[in-house]
């Protein structure tokens, strides 16, 4: 059986995250976050995603999974600009290890 290289590299990054927080994770806090999708609208060729955090941004950030290899990590901004089609898993955790929040993976689509 063949593996997607980006489900493989998702499960990776979770089952690190897990191993390094062994014991906290019954413990971790949910983050509060809507990510949105901006459409790329006529002749753009290139779609966002923006992060709406409820609380305090300044302790979260995220990762970015693309299509073809694509890969942002430690992202602080709360609007990713630049992205083309295709699904992205947009990871969101805590800015620093004792936060103790919890990963929140959520699936995104450009058109």
């Amino acid at each position: 059986m063949r593996c997607n290289g980006k489900l493989s590299l998702i499960f990776l990054v979770l089952i690190c995250f897990s191993i390094s927080h062994e014991g906290k994770a019954q413990k971790c806090k949910f983050i509060e976050a809507s990510p949105e999708v901006v459409q790329p609208i006529g002749t753009q060729a290139t779609g966002s995603i923006k992060i709406n955090y409820q609380g305090n941004q300044q302790e979260f950030k995220a990762a970015l999974i693309g299509p073809k290899g694509y890969f942002k990590k430690d992202i602080l901004d709360i609007e990713v600009t630049g992205l083309k089609k295709g699904m992205y898993t947009l990871v969101l955790m805590g800015r620093k290890e004792d936060h103790e929040y919890c990963l929140k993976p959520v699936e995104l689509t450009i058109r």
